[in-house]
């Protein structure tokens, strides 16, 4: 009986983790297409005439509502049907929105297309995250987790690198190439949820509280969740969205469509590996580690603004945009996670923080959007005040968290 029992755990984990590797390579598929087309946003942006504040509006706007409808899309995944049909859903969007821009010649058209890209990561996500976790349950999370982080930045170096390798052929031709990996993501999709479907009898069983355990997802949000959610927000606001650096960089005259293709390669190789880094260094250190981004980011903003940049300090500002925003995806959800008292209550403090952040994001958008068309050299003092309210935040957060019992 024993050893049935083993064959039957042997083959669940063998599944499973299959599973996990054909997800992964979803995910590398998917983000070297819509990574790849958002490398190419800006300067595309710019040919059909937008102006600095619509497109720091847009990738803005369009950030807040791939974060804002995360939360609704996790209530509504309560079903493995329902998750099922989020999943082909969300990444069906997602996959085809930006290699459609092959076809777009208008500024309205393409505004649409970007905010239905990021309305079907919203929706893929929260199902994707499910899923995932019920294999972590035999496999290890960090492990499953860590896996598929490295196949999703892998990815989004790859797509930029199509993109810097294809732009020679005009804008067209290049987002054409798109259709590529996302027919590569479908397919890899089809056959992970076929396998999944076979895993389906040998999950292990799923925890239920005792009487008198019972979960609660309804307790107020604390005063120190309240604070975090300050930090990362006005954090957020003072890093330029890359879609808008992009368009700056070509209307300057700076780089040329394949160098700035390459520079959003790189930013994404760095962030990959300082939400590696950084997220081993909130382990260890907790919530003071968030420091770090808080002093890089407007040193970041200092080198991207600067009137005339030269090569290295473009180089520099695009590690410095990596390395920032690696860091906060790195720490600022596992901080969310330790104020939640429960796993039911889980779900509902990431879809406030997702809303508090995107929303931040977009109003960071809109106003570096403003200065760049304006005053330029604001951009600096910008960054470097929102710097200054988060410390303020990151240090009320911390007495919260002393205070509390």
């Amino acid at each position: 009986m024993n050893l049935d029992v083993g064959d039957r755990l042997r083959k669940q984990r063998a599944l499973l983790f299959r599973f996990v590797l054909l997800l992964g390579v979803v995910s590398f598929f998917a983000d070297a297409t819509y990574e790849g087309g958002r490398s190419l946003l800006g300067p595309f942006l710019l040919v059909l005439g937008a102006s600095p504040v619509a497109v720091g509006l847009v990738a803005g706007a369009s950030e807040f509502l791939g974060y804002a409808v995360r939360y609704p899309a996790g209530l509504l995944a309560k079903s493995e049907l329902s998750r099922t049909v989020l999943l082909y859903l969300g990444y069906l969007i997602n996959l085809v929105a930006l290699p459609l821009l092959a076809f777009v010649h208008a500024l309205g058209w393409a505004i649409a297309l970007l905010f239905l890209e990021r309305l079907g990561r919203g929706l893929r996500n929260p199902p994707k995250k499910t899923l995932l976790a019920g294999a972590g349950d035999l496999l290890g999370s960090g492990r499953i987790f860590g896996l598929h982080e490295a196949m999703d930045q892998i990815g989004a170096v790859a797509g930029p690198l199509l993109i810097a390798a294809t732009i020679a052929e005009g804008y067209s031709r290049a987002f054409l190439w798109l259709f590529i990996p996302a027919a590569g993501a479908v397919l890899i999709l089809l056959l992970a949820m076929r396998l999944y479907r076979r895993t389906s009898s040998l999950r292990a069983p799923t925890e239920t509280p005792s009487a008198g355990e019972v979960p609660r997802s309804d307790d107020p949000p604390s005063q120190g969740f309240f604070w975090l959610c300050v930090c990362g927000g006005v954090l957020i606001m003072g890093l330029s969205p890359m879609i808008l650096f992009g368009y700056t960089l070509m209307a300057r005259g700076d780089w040329s469509p394949r160098l700035i293709a390459l520079g959003f390669a790189w930013s994404m190789a760095v962030s990959a590996l300082s939400a590696l880094v950084f997220g081993r260094a909130y382990d260890r250190y907790g919530t003071p580690a968030l420091k770090f981004p808080i002093v890089l980011v407007p040193l970041t903003m200092f080198a991207l603004s600067t009137a005339h940049p030269s090569f290295a300090d473009l180089v520099w500002g695009l590690t410095g945009w990596g390395l920032s925003l690696g860091a906060m995806e790195g720490m600022l959800h596992a901080a969310v996670a330790r104020h939640a008292s429960t796993p039911a209550a889980r779900g509902r403090l990431f879809g406030i923080f997702d809303a508090v952040y995107g929303g931040a994001w977009m109003l960071g958008g809109v106003m570096m959007g403003w200065l760049e068309a304006t005053q330029p050299q604001a951009v600096i003092i910008f960054s470097l005040a929102t710097s200054v309210v988060a410390l303020y935040a990151l240090q009320r957060h911390g007495r919260c968290r002393r205070r509390a019992p």
